[in-house]
């Protein structure tokens, strides 16, 4: 995360969307964790996701991913998960371990699949225009302290999916944690095809060195 805020195409992204559009990121370290698949089966590889239902948040980007690893979303809100399960018009979800106790997900779910197919990251995001009429010094304030609210933040979210994942285990949840990650990576590639994001993508990973 700290490399993907240095990457000039990033920098130029966010520079875009406050001209253009007037949204001023202030900060995106607030990272959430990994997303999961969580399920009433094994999965160990995209060809476990055959035929499965999994609800996925309303955004071409995050459906196309989903499909691109085998599953067919279903676009639901958050609230209406429970219910779907219960009535099987899904058969999945995917979301962090930080989710799963507030909805209560281990009640109509048997396993956690550790899949991290999605890192989830929060961004802060002002009006341009509002931020712009900022002294210079609020404005580095602002953005610093921000930055320090998001790590902070962060590192807490990681050590709750330790107690979360514990916490699961005792009320009667399988973690499988033996799944073929260079699959998911593989399959996952189409997403950005489909999308027309590839070059966009492998732009990125030059600049932050990652293969």
């Amino acid at each position: 995360m700290a490399k993907l805020r240095k990457s000039a195409t990033v920098i130029k992204w966010q520079q875009e969307l406050a001209d253009k559009h007037g949204f001023k990121v202030v900060s995106f370290n607030w990272v959430q964790g990994y997303r999961h698949f969580f399920t009433n089966k094994p999965i160990r590889t995209p060809d476990d996701l055959k035929g499965l239902r999994i609800r996925t948040p309303p955004a071409p980007i995050w459906q196309e991913s989903i499909r691109a690893l085998g599953a067919t979303p279903v676009a639901m809100a958050f609230g209406a998960m429970y219910p779907g399960l219960q009535q099987r018009a899904i058969d999945g979800v995917e979301l962090v371990y930080n989710n799963i106790p507030g909805g209560r997900f281990y009640e109509v779910l048997k396993f956690a699949n550790e899949t991290r197919h999605i890192m989830l990251i929060n961004f802060e995001v002002v009006s341009a225009k509002w931020f712009d009429s900022l002294p210079k010094d609020v404005q580095v304030a602002l953005v610093e302290e921000c930055d320090k609210a998001g790590e902070a933040t962060s590192r807490r979210i990681f050590k709750l999916e330790d107690e979360v994942e514990v916490q699961l285990k005792g009320r009667g949840m399988t973690i499988v944690e033996d799944v073929d990650l260079a699959a998911f990576r593989k399959a996952g590639e189409k997403a950005y095809e489909v999308l027309k994001i590839q070059d966009a993508k492998n732009a990125v990973y030059r600049e932050i060195g990652k293969q």
